[in-house]
């Protein structure tokens, strides 16, 4: 057997044995899809309402039954060859995601936040805003990060103009759209930076390099930095201005994506 066709027979034990684990995510991405065709093709039917409530509700009580019986090892789980990874806090934090949007599209229900006619792009936008956040619960990549976080804004972006007769809404969703969009280009500039500095992607693996990027350089140094200024590469003083920048671009554009003020 080829090294190819062993490394692509890995992958696929490894996706499928991930599966299982990424359960809820998989019945948000599903109700996604379903709920889509079925406006496209089933327009005219009943039940609108019901639908988005059971695919919520259903997602709830798979994370929450994973996080009740699941044995997850000392050290965490990863799936997806490391590109997402469980552990308890993990899998709690997406029980209580799932809760959370559960109640939303009850209470959304309940009030008739969205017009009938709408109330199918509203839940799908919701449920897909819920999606990205549980991925960020769990990501263990930069780039798996990345994704998460523009899954869960693109969609709130529309969500904040959704209701197309109040100017403000379309003011804020515009405004927000075109803040996020620089927010974006901030936190992946950032994530580039970081990795051509530390070579990976990897939570884990940046962990691990990332404080011998920010030590402080010794004396003994200087052959080091005149050897890489010869080669025209950073010395140890330009990487951790560039690490310390690199980092500053991945919280500003995560902080704006987090709300944090």
């Amino acid at each position: 057997m080829s090294r190819f066709a062993e490394r692509l027979e890995l992958l696929q034990a490894d996706t499928v044995g991930s599966l299982g684990w990424f359960a809820p995510e998989l019945i948000l991405s599903l109700g996604v899809v379903v709920l889509l065709l079925r406006e496209l093709f089933f327009a005219g039917s009943g039940g609108r309402r019901l639908l988005p409530l059971v695919i919520s509700g259903a997602a709830f009580a798979t994370a929450g039954g994973t996080f009740a019986v699941a044995d997850v090892p000392a050290g965490g789980l990863e799936l997806f060859g490391g590109t997402l990874a469980f552990e308890r806090l993990g899998l709690f934090l997406r029980a209580i995601i799932l809760a959370a949007l559960f109640v939303t599209v009850l209470f959304a229900q309940t009030a008739a936040l969205p017009a009938r006619e709408r109330a199918p792009d509203y839940f799908t936008l919701l449920l897909g805003a819920g999606l990205g956040i549980c991925l960020m619960t769990s990501a263990n990549h930069l780039l798996a990060m990345f994704l998460a976080v523009e899954m869960a804004s693109v969609p709130c972006y529309v969500l904040a103009g959704f209701v197309r007769r109040q100017a403000r809404g379309g003011e804020a969703s515009l405004k927000f759209a075109v803040y996020g969009a620089g927010a974006a280009g901030v936190l992946l500039y950032g994530v580039s930076l970081l990795a051509g500095l530390a070579g990976t992607l990897d939570f884990d693996l940046l962990a691990s390099r990332l404080p011998s990027l920010l030590a402080e350089p010794m004396a003994s140094d200087a052959a080091v930095a005149a050897a890489a200024e010869a080669a025209a590469v950073p010395g140890p003083l330009a990487s951790r201005v560039i690490v310390l920048f690199a980092l500053l671009c991945v919280f500003a554009g995560l902080a704006f994506k987090l709300s944090v003020v």
